[in-house]
């Protein structure tokens, strides 16, 4: 069997992200794939991707398209994925993956799709994923800082906000997960 393909990630957006992005390293990790902070050694980039507002969503494009002109292997996760899900893959032909804020744990299933040469789009159209303790992660904070979340999307529909669309209903972890962090 041949070496896995080296990936690297381009976090973009809130803490929620770059605990969605440390799970995917994780995931990768543990299943044998090179991970490298260096995009141009990489044979993906995974950019995990906001949308909350539009200078979030402005950036997020930015970097697709410079990793685009790079010749880049790209797979778009996060918000702006989940929200333009329709479009992306239609205006971005570099990418060879979508996929949600619901489906970030089918990470490493992507990347040997995507790898058999398959253009993958994983968008759950109501995200329920909520990740526990025994998700691998690998964290890329400092030693004396780490992100737990505990719960995840929002049930309120306020006309001002878009985190139900992105994140799905509200959903929490039960305590016992929590008390291993407390």
């Amino acid at each position: 069997m041949g070496l896995k393909p080296t990936v690297a990630f381009n976090h973009l957006g809130c803490e929620k992200n770059r605990v969605d992005t440390e799970h995917m390293l994780g995931l990768l990790v543990q299943a044998g794939y090179q991970v490298d902070a260096n995009e141009e050694l990489a044979d993906y980039v995974v950019v995990n991707t906001c949308s909350f507002i539009e200078a979030a969503r402005e950036e997020s494009v930015r970097t697709l398209v410079e990793l685009a002109a790079a010749h880049k292997k790209i797979v778009i996760t996060g918000c702006l994925a989940q929200h333009f899900h329709h479009e992306l893959l239609d205006e971005l032909p570099e990418a060879v993956a979508l996929v949600g804020t619901g489906d970030y744990h089918r990470i490493v299933e992507v990347i040997e799709r995507a790898e058999a040469g398959e253009r993958v789009k994983l968008v759950s159209p109501e995200p329920t994923y909520l990740a526990d303790e025994t998700v691998p992660r690998y964290r890329t904070t400092t030693s004396s800082v780490a992100y737990l979340r505990v719960a995840e999307g929002c049930d309120y529909r306020c006309a001002f906000c878009i985190i139900p669309h992105l994140r799905g209903n509200q959903r929490s972890r039960p305590m016992r997960a929590c008390r291993k962090w407390c």
